[in-house]
């Protein structure tokens, strides 16, 4: 039986664990870009002459489709590698560096559930061509890959996040019918949207554990340096989803008990938490959102003397000041209390912005978020 037919089936014996809008979530993908979103097999003329299986493994989802399917993705063309990276390449993937570090793999592809009716009923994995390529980019820069392989891993990681979403929300409605009473919404509304970018948001850091795990057939890729750019991507993320390498017995009773209770400190321990999002018999439909652009609203980017600097209004992080900004690609850090720039992660001085420069970049922070609180100027 086809996940489809599953779903339309549930929905008959069970309406009411279903919903006309996303359980809990704001739309991450506007009803016009899911309208207009192109569905991947539709991609597959697109693919080049010349490409080879791209063999990938992920230890808990053997049935993962080999990227090699989709390739292309329809994306923009990408640099042939780092050193022909323009301006504007540099500043996509600064983009999508900072992007990702305010609100995780959603601000890159987003999983939309099938309990909530969208647009022409459509669900499943959405990724932002922007998204897309500016994480392709980031492995180009960060990882060393090339423009081929970097659009290939580059798929295959947001769908290793996107992925156990969805066999969540599968594993979910298996116990939903089960019971016969819902429990995704309730959990969706009454825990998810409460525990988001906390550490008790076991669904992102199970999902982003899963990116950890993906493995690459390929000999010829650069294994070491993919798996160094996953772990401080991954570590590198919000709250709850930075939190992947916590016990994942413990993490997935943990969400079990916030589904079967609707509750965000309740466990589940046992056999019982053994299917949670292992369902990898079915594949997600998965769809390209052409031209969308990320979500910056919470970032501040500012341009200051051919360099850009982002200021997370969030950002976790006091050092080197609270908030500081941030400039990616050069990795270093900026005080917006004394103006000394840093390298990250290894914290070193590298210079320091004139009191003039320092004045203006304050200026239009305080000009454009009036409500952001500046440290005070230390010069």
């Amino acid at each position: 039986m086809s996940i489809d037919a599953i779903i339309s089936q549930a929905r008959e014996v069970l309406p009411e664990a279903f919903t006309d809008r996303p359980p809990g979530r704001a739309p991450r993908v506007a009803a016009a870009e899911v309208e207009g979103a192109r569905p991947l097999e539709h991609q597959l003329q697109e693919l080049e002459a010349d490409t080879e299986p791209f063999e990938i493994h992920v230890d808990s989802d053997p049935l993962v489709r080999s990227v090699g399917e989709a390739i292309n993705f329809g994306l923009p063309p990408l640099p042939y590698n780092l050193e022909d990276f323009s301006d504007a390449d540099h500043e996509a993937a600064s983009e999508a560096e900072a992007v990702h570090r305010e609100v995780g793999f959603d601000a890159l592809a987003v999983y939309e559930p099938f309990h909530a009716v969208r647009p022409a009923a459509r669900w499943g994995i959405f990724y932002r061509q922007d998204g897309l390529r500016g994480f392709a980019l980031l492995l180009m820069r960060d990882a060393g890959l090339g423009t081929r392989e970097a659009r290939r891993v580059a798929v295959e990681l947001l769908r290793a996040h996107e992925r156990y979403h969805f066999r969540f929300e599968l594993g979910a409605l298996h116990d939903e019918l089960a019971l016969g009473k819902p429990l995704y919404s309730k959990y969706a509304l009454q825990v998810y949207e409460k525990v988001l970018f906390t550490s008790q948001c076991f669904e992102e850091s199970l999902a982003n554990r899963a990116v950890t795990l993906v493995r690459f057939g390929d000999p010829h890729l650069p294994h070491e340096d993919i798996k160094r750019f996953v772990s401080e991507f991954c570590t590198n993320s919000p709250p709850g989803y930075c939190d992947f390498n916590r016990d994942p017995k413990e993490m997935k009773e943990s969400l079990l008990g916030q589904l079967k209770t609707a509750s965000a400190s309740s466990r589940v321990g046992g056999s019982e938490a053994d299917w949670l999002a292992n369902w990898t018999r079915y594949l997600c439909p998965e769809y390209i959102v052409p031209g969308a652009s990320l979500p910056i609203g919470r970032l501040l980017k500012c341009k200051l003397s051919g360099r850009i600097w982002i200021i997370h209004q969030n950002d976790p992080d006091p050092w080197p000041s609270r908030p500081h900004a941030h400039e990616y690609s050069r990795r270093e850090k900026l005080s917006l209390s004394t103006g000394e720039i840093f390298s990250i992660p290894a914290r070193t001085p590298r210079g320091r912005l004139r009191p003039a420069e320092l004045a203006d970049l304050r200026g239009e922070i305080a000009r454009r978020r009036p409500d952001l609180a500046l440290p005070q100027l230390s010069v």
